[in-house]
């Protein structure tokens, strides 16, 4: 990495990736409901990313905050001035073709913010379209 770095001075340089993949879908749980809103930033987006990937998986509540595209932030005081400048070291390998920022990941299922008991709001629609065969991995 640090020759490719060297040998790239001033640019981008792809890091070390890859695809994680698993041998099968394990059947429990048959669903899952993430709630997301604004305060989901981040690492908080990057897992997002990856669980909507699921078939099993249902977004309910509103955008994310859109702050992933651009990360890993260094910062640098400017001598002889109250200033810190900070900016991003790294760039999604994503872009230009799926952007998260500036607008953020939308939900599937809107919840507004003045719902009563939002969970509840998010376990009916699960429950709903689910089996009713018990969870063979409840209580262990």
């Amino acid at each position: 990495m640090v020759d490719s770095l060297r040998a790239h001075e001033g640019g981008f340089v792809d890091g070390p990736g890859g695809t994680l993949t698993f041998g099968r879908v394990l059947p429990w749980p048959e669903r899952v409901g993430v709630v997301m809103d604004g305060g989901c930033a981040s690492s908080c987006e990057q897992f997002i990313l990856a669980a909507r990937q699921s078939g099993k998986v249902t977004l309910f509540g509103s955008h994310t905050a859109g702050v992933l595209d651009h990360a890993n932030v260094a910062r640098a005081d400017v001598p002889g001035h109250a200033i810190r400048l900070q900016y991003p070291t790294s760039r999604s390998m994503r872009l230009p073709g799926d952007p998260v920022d500036p607008d953020g990941i939308p939900s599937e299922v809107a919840l507004p913010d003045t719902a009563r008991r939002p969970l509840d709001r998010v376990r009916r629609p699960l429950e709903e379209t689910g089996d009713t065969e018990e969870d063979p991995m409840a209580g262990r």
